[in-house]
């Protein structure tokens, strides 16, 4: 090795050496930091499914308009307070539902607390449920109570399988299960063995003096 050679060499092993060695350092500091810390989280699931007990939504005040087949308002929804729970449905409280359905009374339904699935488009309300109708020329208003009552929102069928009491004008009925189509407004109540139905029927019309 001649003297030149031998410099160069010398002034690379003072000056850059000591940088080549610094550079490998924090790169292996680098890869041992991002090797602690994805460690102990390579194996756990998103929260949403470890603890779907925990909220990861909540709102105060909500109102959801659906529309039906025709673009027009179909359902007005309404709570006061929605909490969801990781992949669990919507969970509501003072929830009132109007249907609006085309050529038909208004019907207003309102209920404690209720289950919103948006994969069935179901709401299934709970506790103190009632339901009300509008009057029409044809027949007084109808109104409607029951523990527990699902309404389907694409079918535009409200139904229980519990025992309702329902009145319309000075007509009553009690019974367990029904199911109402707001469309056209044909109630079915029974349907099983064993169900049966009470009614107590005056005919009474509208605007007649009780």
């Amino acid at each position: 090795m001649d003297k030149m050679t031998f410099s160069r060499w010398r002034y690379w092993l003072r000056f850059h050496l000591p940088n080549v060695l610094y550079l490998l350092i924090l790169l292996a500091v680098a890869a041992g930091s991002y090797w602690w810390i994805t460690k102990d989280n390579a194996n756990v699931k998103p929260s949403k499914e470890s603890h779907p007990e925990l909220v990861d939504a909540f709102t105060s005040g909500m109102q959801i308009n659906r529309t039906g087949k025709n673009g027009a308002v179909a359902y007005v929804i309404t709570a006061k307070e929605v909490v969801h729970y990781g992949d669990k449905d919507a969970e509501l409280k003072d929830v009132t539902v109007v249907a609006t359905p085309i050529g038909q009374p208004v019907s207003t339904s309102r209920a404690d607390k209720a289950i919103w699935s948006d994969a069935t488009h179901v709401i299934e309300l709970n506790g103190n449920v009632v339901m009300d109708r509008l009057t029409t020329p044809e027949a007084p208003p109808l109104h409607l109570t029951t523990d527990a009552m699902s309404i389907g929102l694409y079918n535009n069928i409200a139904s229980s399988d519990l025992p309702f009491v329902m009145t319309q004008g000075d007509d009553s009925i009690t019974g367990r299960r029904f199911r109402y189509d707001y469309a056209s407004r044909n109630i079915i109540m029974g349907g099983k063995t064993g169900d049966r139905v009470k009614g107590m029927l005056h005919n009474a019309k509208i605007g007649s003096a009780k």
